[in-house]
């Protein structure tokens, strides 16, 4: 299996982005994380995770984002 994973910064719509993004690289999984301080309606998933949830085809993993006084660097993850 060829593990294959990348940062890429794009302007526009977040969720639009993301979608297109995950179809021009062809990938298997999309993996996000998510702030959840939205109102009510996306008490738990914020709006970009919930608009790409709702209109993807693949496995999405979300992952909440740390408390603010959490140290963690890229190397970590």
């Amino acid at each position: 299996m060829k593990r294959v994973f990348g940062i890429h910064v794009v302007q526009g719509d977040p969720a639009t982005e993301i979608l297109n993004m995950s179809d021009k690289l062809g990938s298997d999984i999309v993996i996000m994380g998510t702030h959840g301080k939205g109102v009510i309606g996306h008490a738990f998933l914020g709006s970009v995770a919930e608009k790409v949830l709702h209109r993807i085809r693949k496995p999405v993993y979300i992952i909440p984002l740390p408390k603010e006084d959490t140290d963690i660097t890229l190397g970590e993850i």
